[in-house]
C-alpha cells in the first residue's frame, strides 16, 4: 500500500509538417542521377559550362582559364576579355574527369605554349605514381660524363649567297647522363627512359634557345626531360598524347598570343626583341650588279674595293630556296 508508481514522462505531440508543392515535384537528392562535365549529353554539356563559368572568374586559375587578364605592364597594363576562356574551362573539366582528378589541379598543371597544351613535370611524375602500375616511384640514375664539346648545327637561308647555309656551334659543358626508371608491378622488370644527355640538349637546340633552363639548372632539367620520356612510355593513356611544358617551349619557344575580342591576336613581346625586329626591317639589302663595287674597311690606311660579279637566279642550278624572296625579308 505504501508503494508509488513511477512518474510517467510527459507525452510530446509530434507535428508532421506537409512538404510544399515545389517539394513534392522535387525528386530527393539521392534518387537524382549524377550529372558530370562532358561532351556527350546535353545536361552533362550544360552543367561543365555553368562550372566553367565558376571557374573563369576565380583568381586560382591561370591566366588562360581566366575571362579576363591583364595585359601589359606598367602604365600600359590594360585588362582584355579573353573570349577563349570558356571553352578551355571545359575542356580542363573533361580531362579531369576522365583523369578522376580535381579540376583545380588540372588547370593549375595544364599549360598553354604557343597554342598547344602541355603538363608539368611534376604532374607527368604523380601520374606515373597515380597509375598503380609500377612497385616503385619514379627513379633517376644520374652518371657524369665528364667535360667535352658538344656541336650545334642549324640551317638558315643567305640572302647574299641565294642558298641556304650551315652553322655549326661549338659548346663546352660538363656532360650528364640521367635515365629515368620504374619497376613493373606485372612482370617486375625495370622499365626506363630512353637516356638525356646534356649533350643532347645542345644538339637539339634547347641549350642555346633564349631563356633556357638548360644553362642555369641543367640538374633539374635532365630529370624533367627524363621524366617526360618515361611517361610517354608508361602512361601514355593518362598523359594524353600531350607533351611536357619544357619540351615544348624548347621546340616551339615561349611566345603566347591572345586572341582579343575584335578577332586579333597580339602577343607580349620583350623590347629589347622588338626594336632588334625594328631595327632588322629598317635595314635594306642593296642589289647586287655587274658594276656594283663594295668598300671594306679593314682598318687599313686605304679602304679595299672588291668587285662583285652579278649573280641572279636564272643564273643559278634549282635550289631548296624559298619560293618568293619577299616571305624571307631581308635576312642575312
Amino acid at each position: 500500500a505504501g508503494l508509488r508508481e513511477p512518474a510517467r514522462a510527459p507525452t510530446r505531440a509530434i507535428v508532421q509538417r506537409q512538404p510544399s508543392p515545389q517539394q513534392q515535384s522535387r525528386p530527393a537528392e539521392p534518387d537524382m542521377p549524377r550529372i558530370t562535365p562532358g561532351f556527350c549529353d546535353l545536361a552533362s554539356f550544360e552543367f561543365g559550362q555553368r562550372v566553367a563559368r565558376m571557374f573563369s572568374t576565380s583568381d586560382l586559375v591561370p591566366d588562360a582559364y581566366k575571362a579576363e587578364v591583364t595585359k601589359g605592364f606598367g602604365q600600359k597594363a590594360r585588362t582584355v576579355v579573353n573570349p577563349s576562356a570558356m571553352a578551355n574551362c571545359v575542356i580542363a573539366l573533361e580531362m579531369a574527369v576522365r583523369l578522376n582528378a580535381a579540376p583545380l589541379m588540372v588547370m593549375q598543371n595544364l599549360h598553354i605554349i604557343s597554342g598547344r597544351p602541355s603538363w608539368s613535370a611534376p604532374w607527368i611524375i604523380a601520374e606515373i605514381h597515380a597509375s598503380g602500375r609500377y612497385t616503385t616511384e619514379v627513379q633517376f640514375e644520374v652518371t657524369r660524363l665528364g667535360a667535352k664539346v658538344a656541336e650545334y648545327t642549324t640551317s638558315e637561308w643567305s640572302q647574299t649567297e641565294n642558298r641556304k647555309i650551315s652553322r655549326v656551334t661549338k659548346q663546352k659543358i660538363d656532360d650528364i647522363r640521367c635515365v629515368a626508371w620504374v619497376v613493373s608491378k606485372s612482370t617486375g622488370l625495370r622499365v626506363e627512359s630512353p637516356p638525356v644527355t646534356l649533350e643532347m640538349a645542345v644538339q637539339e637546340g634547347w641549350y642555346h634557345r633564349n631563356g633556357s633552363k638548360w644553362v642555369t639548372m641543367p640538374e633539374a632539367m635532365i630529370r624533367y626531360r627524363a621524366a617526360s620520356f618515361l611517361g610517354r612510355i608508361t602512361v601514355p593513356d593518362r598523359l594524353m598524347g600531350i607533351r611536357e611544358t619544357t619540351e615544348v617551349e624548347d621546340i616551339h619557344g615561349t611566345i603566347e598570343a591572345t586572341r582579343e575580342p575584335d578577332g586579333t591576336w597580339t602577343a607580349d613581346v620583350a623590347p629589347d626583341l622588338t626594336s632588334s625586329v625594328a631595327s632588322e626591317e629598317a635595314q635594306t639589302v642593296p642589289q647586287i650588279t655587274q658594276e656594283t663595287v663594295i668598300e671594306v674597311d679593314l682598318g687599313l690606311k686605304e679602304p679595299v674595293k672588291e668587285t662583285v660579279a652579278a649573280e641572279t637566279a636564272q643564273d643559278q642550278p634549282e635550289h631548296d630556296g624559298p619560293p618568293d624572296s619577299a616571305e624571307w625579308g631581308d635576312m642575312e
